[in-house]
């Protein structure tokens, strides 16, 4: 007899059937100079997008902010005079955007916050290191992670730096686990935080990927990008999905594809293609109406203003299914459900998605036996008449 011993809701587990009829729509040009290589950060229902490279190899500190419920562009405070960059990392925490490091004709080691309320910009603490370009970044709680790069002695690093934003401090952490990376790209959604891509020190891209655990300071290798290797891509999570989109490959192949990082099955799958010619070198961020694309530069080097939004329908959890409760929690064997919509398909998928177990054309699903599975964790997939929800399971002796 099998003891279900824990039983909890994660609505971030969803295949990628979810998604349907996503459309990518251009909106109005980023509202100042073409531009690749520059950051972006969002804050509330703002993204902030600035710095970077435009045609004629000047670099800038402009900002302007794009307000995701209009759709429309502002201006707003620039970095001081002298502090124009690209390649920067930019991140928000909390109400505050931030912006670290990156290449002025000096690899930068600064480190600036952002004040919408004051639309100003303040200097906090330098990395106790060299300066950088072309690291990738994610947040974990209260802290800023700065992964890879390179500085003006290597040409792609493997460090990773941990920035507490409460505490204001630096920590050098763990490695890299896949050695050194320059303009790799990092995704993090809820507690996902992926790391892949970038080239290594002499200039070869990869398509592998890991997930990092910040409690134990550790890197978990996950599936590759099931393609060649790639840099300069754009990733972002959106609505507990994680997107990659477009980049190079080294043979200077440009790309316009849009693919999904399906955290239950491992796996990556296909989502569209931009209608537009390949690039790279832009800013992707999300909003609640979907992903939002700006700037960069095109398979023919040309710098870019277009902004574009990739539309995709709301997640299993914003259809509002509706409630469910299963109980008794532990049990025997027996699983009691009730849900407030009708169910009418129960399966059990091991972690890497094999169905073991399966109650099928039931209208009306309120109890379950799974006596006879092996130990292990499962998630338990249950589908109703609006869409489907997700629940893991761990089950022992």
């Amino acid at each position: 007899m099998k003891l279900l011993i824990q039983l909890f809701l994660i609505s971030s587990f969803f295949l990628p059937s979810t998604f349907i009829a996503q459309t990518w729509n251009q909106l109005d040009d980023f509202p100042a100079l073409d531009r690749d290589d520059a950051a972006f950060f969002r804050i509330g229902d703002c993204a902030y997008v600035g710095s970077g490279m435009t045609t004629g190899w000047t670099i800038l500190g402009d900002f302007y902010k794009f307000n995701l419920n209009t759709e429309q562009w502002s201006t707003c405070t620039s970095l001081p005079s002298g502090k124009e960059r690209q390649y920067a990392a930019g991140f928000s925490h909390g109400e505050k955007g931030y912006l670290f490091g990156g290449y002025n004709g000096t690899f930068l080691s600064d480190f600036w916050c952002y004040d919408p309320v004051a639309d100003a910009w303040t200097e906090i603490t330098a990395i106790p290191a060299l300066g950088r370009s072309g690291m990738s970044c994610f947040v974990i709680g209260d802290t800023a992670y700065i992964l890879g790069g390179k500085t003006a002695n290597e040409s792609a690093i493997d460090e990773v730096w941990a920035y507490n934003l409460v505490a204001n401090n630096w920590t050098q952490k763990n490695d890299l686990p896949n050695g050194n990376r320059w303009r790799a790209t990092a995704i993090q959604n809820g507690n996902v935080s992926l790391l892949g891509f970038g080239k290594d020190e002499v200039g070869v891209s990869h398509s592998d990927f890991y997930s990092y655990d910040a409690t134990s300071d550790t890197w978990s290798s996950i599936a590759d990008f099931p393609s060649v290797g790639r840099n300069y891509v754009a990733g972002m999570g959106q609505n507990a999905h994680l997107f990659v989109a477009f980049g190079i490959d080294d043979a200077n192949t440009f790309y316009k594809d849009c693919w999904e990082y399906n955290t239950l099955n491992d796996t990556w799958n296909f989502v569209i293609d931009l209608p537009a010619d390949e690039r790279k070198g832009g800013c992707l961020f999300s909003g609640t109406s979907g992903l939002y694309y700006t700037t960069g530069i095109d398979k023919d080097y040309v710098r870019l203003q277009e902004t574009w939004r990739l539309s995709l329908p709301l997640s299993v959890d914003e259809n509002q299914l509706g409630s469910l409760t299963v109980f008794p929690n532990p049990n025997k064997g027996m699983v009691t459900i009730k849900s407030d919509v009708l169910l009418v398909k129960c399966e059990v998928l091991t972690m890497q998605g094999q169905k073991v177990w399966e109650l099928d054309n039931k209208l009306g699903i309120n109890e379950i036996d799974l006596v006879g599975i092996e130990n292990g964790m499962y998630v338990m997939r249950m589908q109703a008449e609006t869409g489907r929800l997700f629940q893991t399971l761990v089950l022992v002796e």
